[in-house]
């Protein structure tokens, strides 16, 4: 799964871009989401 995490972590970056165009999410909530992303991949190497 390691080799997928650059692919998981720019698709989470282009999604939530996305969201924050259509009003749907706030900066603050990207960047919470984003810093659950990387707490989650850096817990266990093998869970992404």
């Amino acid at each position: 799964m390691t080799s997928l995490k650059p692919l998981i972590v720019r698709t989470n970056q282009l999604l939530g871009a996305s969201l924050m165009e259509k009003g749907l999410v706030s900066i603050d909530d990207l960047k919470e989401a984003n810093n659950r992303l990387a707490e989650f991949g850096s817990s266990d190497s093998n869970s992404m």
